[in-house]
């Protein structure tokens, strides 16, 4: 008597688990498909795992946010930073590396010279990327200290602002590094924004 209870008990438990396994195959479920089982793809996550322990390749987490907007329409709790190669209406300019600001209409713009002048009578030889990317470095330094001033802790730069440089396009790749870099080392006083409509 018993061995036969046992053995529907074996029946019973055999016949949910297959019932399981069929629900597990229609599309739209939460259960665990079969393939996740199988000896190749446990090898495979197997083999990720090694790498990754190796290599380190583990995606790290951006602090560097893409926005697809107007950069003159954003709220006023967003400081506006706009790479400028020359800044008209002042009598003297400040050197590269430098951040001005004004406040219009509420707003609070941010006027930074880190792209070289290459045209008119205040043409400069075009300054290495090494060069422009200190002035850039040093151009966002500045732009916290004016955004501290008036409580801001988000600033918007436009995307891929060192096109206006001929020829610069190619090295936009190592702009949202620095950018990346300073935003990631900056994340607990300000967020860093890139706004514009990527190509």
């Amino acid at each position: 008597m018993q061995e036969a209870c046992k053995s529907i008990q074996s029946t019973k438990v055999w016949g949910f688990a297959c019932i399981f396994l069929r629900f597990s195959q229609i599309p739209g479920t939460n259960f665990p498909n079969r393939k996740e089982f199988s000896t190749e793809r446990l090898a495979k996550k197997k083999w990720v795992e090694h790498l990754n322990s190796i290599y380190d390749t583990q995606p790290e987490e951006s602090c560097l946010f893409a926005v697809e907007a107007d950069i003159f329409e954003l709220p006023p709790e967003v400081a506006v930073a706009i790479p400028v190669v020359t800044l008209e209406n002042l009598p003297v300019l400040p050197p590269f590396g430098a951040c001005v600001s004004e406040k219009v209409a509420g707003k609070l713009f941010l006027r930074i010279r880190c792209l070289p002048d290459t045209s008119g009578a205040n043409a400069t030889e075009l300054a290495s990327l090494e060069t422009r990317l200190y002035w850039l470095n040093s151009c966002l330094k500045q732009a916290l200290i004016e955004c501290n001033k008036e409580g801001i802790t988000t600033i918007a730069l436009p995307y891929k602002f060192n096109c206006a440089i001929e020829g610069d396009e190619s090295n936009w790749v190592r702009y949202k590094q620095l950018l990346s870099t300073w935003a990631k080392k900056h994340k607990d006083k300000c967020k860093l924004l890139i706004v514009g409509s990527p190509d």
